[in-house]
């Protein structure tokens, strides 16, 4: 079992839905302060459970749902699941894979689930208990755990080995019975007590009862004489009920003749009132027209009066318009004489233009001819400057490498002899490492040999120790499952045990009879014991074998009527109940007689009394008790068998269904946790199964001692070969070093053996190469140098040209620009000339409108 992923959501500072994974290589979770390590484990320990808000780190149990920041609104739930990998079943739950959910709300509402299953608070603690991993557990170390732990009290300390030793579930389990114990003993005080209260107010209550049946007895013949006081009552109303329907028809009538004259007099009010409407009406359509009339009258006279104005109005518009109309004829000849001279002037400044422009195109073409040339006189220029920079410094380093050329060859005289002197070393040194490499050769190969025979040894021994490790390993688990068989038998042996001293199961008076016969309160003379203590079933029979007798199971077989008179006797003397005893000698059994080939095509499995085995002398008691049961081995079975022969049997099924002779049926779901059947002989198989275990424990516990020892033995054996092994190895690997650095210092040396022997051939071919090239630089040293001066020479004549083109340059844009005044202003003037002509144009047509 191990914990293999975590979901979070809601919970502290996890907002969002997040899932932890813990794999093989995770150990721990880091973070900075703050980062919600710690609510990693609050988490753990809140969905195992966790009561206290104090252990979570908070001062109230909705502080665990994420509260919201300033950017995120707060959650309306918390909810925390937690897997386990169940595969080894250290949970004792049917699922290779557990999840335990705890899911709260804001409202306080807590929900709890196993594998997506509701289940209780209680449920995932019971789950959990003896695993180490509960709220409580070892498995779970909060902050100041340790602390806690090692300074408590010892008696506090204890709970902790308990979780670790696996015993809290049964002491929990014990605690459980123990309170349950107490409360039905509480609860057994109280009805004492009960009964005794009951039986001191007996006497007044008997009285009160009798005063009781004597009120329910008067009541009764009161409720006879007021209901025929009601009767009575009843036929006087109906006679004063007929009078007064009697009476209400005449007033019926009376009322019907009085609505009749009403509407007739309504009716002649109505035409009244319609004629002087209508006259109303009239009146009122008169007064309109009056009123109308009027106004027709007024609006006439109010027109006169406009017109009139109107005409005075016109005569006064006409001469002012006349008068206008001279003044804008006038006015149009002028203007006619304005435009005429306009024109004439725009037609002069326009040749004017044109001529400037001419000049103006005419002084361009110059200046470009004049720019091309000049840019063509500064390109030759700089081509020239650069030219001669080039041959200035290929002179300056034709100069310079003559000069080194000069120092070289002395330097490669000096070096030449220096590197022989070294190469004669170097060859010395190679040989003197060649002879000590050839030893270390040597030794090596003898400390390999020891070392692979050092290697062959450990490994026979490791095999061994491995064998040896694997069959205690086996053995190991061999005695943990022995110790868990024989805890669990044990367990179950005592309870069974215990169950059959106390004679648990059986009903109070069988029980009483039977401590009674122990207790030698009883004579047990002709006293055999209970049915279930009499015969022996299968486990496969068990379930209908227990279901067909039932309470027969504890019926007491008794020699004879005798013995049983004896026994009823104590029993009413003591008042200890009834018991339902058989004799052998009065008790005949019979069975039925079926035809088997028949019933086997529906599942016939036998008669009861033949699927058990018990002694000669019960025969007749088992054959009368199971001898006409019929055992099939399922339901549809046994309804078909029922109906092929008319519900006439009793038919009992392996999973205790019951057809009784009729037709009714019994079933469902059956518990038989503890059975009184077969009891003796489970505890005796138990005992037997205990000492068995106990054997093979005591021999499995020696042969790991013995595996033990020998394992120890082949370790030391593998420990020293190990020693003597790194030894040889240690050897081998100073002496591989030594080769390692021998060689290379050899390389090291041939290399610079090489260097040495290329150096001096270079500085030969050097010799060589320098005075065929001091040579031939000198030789173009005099031809750059004669080159130079007659560029130099050319260069100064072109200087010339570009100084007289940059100064004809200069007066050509003095002229362009003294042209381009004059074409300004002549355009400024034929736009004044064209705006003035456009606005005297635009008037005389205006003029030409009034007009």
């Amino acid at each position: 079992m191990y914990l293999k992923k975590i979901h979070i959501q809601g919970f502290k500072s996890f907002a969002d839905k997040t899932e932890i994974k813990f794999k093989d290589d995770i150990t721990a979770i880091v973070g900075p302060n703050g980062s919600g390590k710690s609510n990693i484990s609050d988490a753990v320990r809140w969905v195992l459970g966790e009561q206290s808000v104090k252990n979570l780190r908070g001062s109230k149990m909705e502080d665990i749902i994420f509260s919201g920041t300033n950017k995120r609104r707060a959650l309306s739930f918390s909810e925390v699941t937690i897997f386990f990998d169940n595969k080894d079943g250290s949970i004792p739950l049917e699922y290779s894979e557990v999840a335990v959910t705890r899911r709260m709300f804001r409202s306080g509402e807590s929900e709890y689930y196993i594998n997506k299953n509701a289940c209780r608070l209680k449920d995932i603690r019971l789950t959990f208990m003896d695993t180490g991993i509960g709220k409580d557990g070892y498995s779970i170390i909060g902050q100041g755990k340790i602390d806690d732990i090692l300074s408590n009290k010892p008696e506090d300390r204890r709970n902790i080995f308990e979780e670790a030793a696996g015993i809290i579930k049964y002491k929990t389990k014990k605690e459980e019975s123990q309170r349950k114990l107490k409360n039905t003993s509480d609860n057994l005080i109280r009805i004492n007590d009960l009964i005794s209260e009951i039986s001191i107010q007996h006497k007044k209550l008997e009285s009160d009862s009798k005063k009781a049946n004597k009120f329910i007895s008067y009541f009764d013949e009161l409720k006879g004489l007021e209901t025929n006081l009601y009767i009575r009552d009843i036929k006087n109303i109906e006679k004063q009920k007929i009078e007064i329907k009697t009476h209400k028809k005449e007033i019926d009538e009376e009322i019907d003749k009085n609505e009749k004259t009403k509407q007739e007099k309504q009716n002649s009010f109505d035409l009244l009132k319609k004629q002087i409407e209508e006259i109303e009406n009239k009146i009122e359509v008169l007064r309109q027209e009056k009123d109308e009339t009027s106004k027709l009258k007024e609006k006439t006279k109010n027109n006169n009066s406009l017109l009139f104005e109107k005409e005075n109005f016109n005569t006064r518009d006409l001469k002012r318009l006349d008068d206008e109309l001279i003044n804008l004829t006038s006015q149009n000849s002028i203007l006619n004489k304005e435009i005429l001279e306009m024109n004439t002037k725009q037609n002069q400044v326009s040749k004017e233009y044109k001529n400037l422009n001419q000049k103006y195109e005419e002084k361009n073409k110059y200046l470009k001819d004049i720019n091309s040339k000049i840019i063509g006189l500064e390109k030759n220029i700089a081509n020239k400057k650069e030219e001669m920079d080039l041959i200035y410094e290929q002179i300056a380093d034709k100069r310079g490498k003559l000069n080194n050329i000069q120092s070289s060859n002395l330097n490669n005289q000096d070096q030449e002899k220096r590197l022989e002197l070294e190469k004669e070393k170097l060859y010395k040194k190679i040989n003197i490492i060649e002879e000590k490499i050839k030893d270390l050769n040597q030794n090596q190969e003898e400390l390999e040999s020891h070392s692979e025979s050092y290697t062959k040894d450990t490994s026979i021994y490791k095999l061994q120790k491995e064998e040896l490790e694997k069959e205690r390993e086996k053995n190991i688990k061999n005695i943990r499952t022995l110790e868990k068989n024989i805890e669990r038998t044990y367990s179950s042996y005592n309870l069974y045990k215990n169950m059959q001293n106390s004679y648990e199961g059986y009903y109070k008076s069988v029980k009483n009879l039977i401590k009674a016969i122990e207790n030698n309160n009883l004579d047990n003379k002709g006293f055999h014991g209970t049915v279930a203590d009499l015969l022996f079933v299968d486990s496969l029979y068990e379930t209908a074998i227990n279901i067909s007798l039932g309470g027969n199971l504890q019926n007491i077989v008794v020699n004879n009527e005798k013995t049983a008179q004896n026994m009823i006797k104590y029993l009413k003397d003591n008042k200890l109940g009834r018991v339902t005893f058989l004799p052998i000698n009065t008790i005949k059994g019979k069975t039925l007689t079926l035809n088997i080939k028949d019933l086997k095509q529906y599942g016939f499995i036998g008669l009861a009394n033949e699927l058990i085995r018990y002694s000669k002398k019960y025969e007749n008691i088992f054959k009368s008790l199971l001898g006409r049961t019929i055992v099939i081995d399922n339901i549809e079975n046994a309804i078909n068998f029922a109906k092929k022969t008319n519900y006439i049997y009793r038919i009992v099924t392996l999973e205790g269904e019951i057809l009784n002779p009729g037709g009714s049926l019994s079933g469902g779901s059956y518990k038989n946790n503890i059975s009184i059947i077969n009891r003796k002989k489970k505890i005796e198989e138990m005992r037997i199964s205990l000492d068995d275990l106990e054997l093979s424990l005591d021999s499995s516990k020696k042969n790991d001692i013995n595996t033990k020892k020998k394992i120890e033995l082949s370790q030391n054996k593998i420990n020293t070969l190990e020693k003597e092994f790194n030894k040889c190895n240690i050897n081998i690997i100073n002496i591989k070093n030594e080769q390692k650095s021998l060689k290379n210092e050899r390389e090291f040396i041939q290399n610079d053996i090489i260097k040495t022997e290329s150096q001096i051939k270079y500085i030969l071919k050097t010799k060589k190469d320098t005075l065929e090239q001091s040579i031939r630089d000198e030789e173009t040293l005099k031809k750059d140098l004669s080159k130079f001066e007659s560029i130099k020479e050319k260069l100064s004549i072109k200087s010339d040209l570009l100084k007289e083109n940059k100064i004809l340059k200069d007066k050509a844009y003095e002229d362009i620009n003294s042209i381009n005044l004059n074409i300004q202003l002549i355009k400024n003037k034929i736009n004044n000339f064209k705006t003035t002509i456009k606005n005297n144009l635009e008037k005389k047509k205006e003029n030409d409108k009034l007009i």
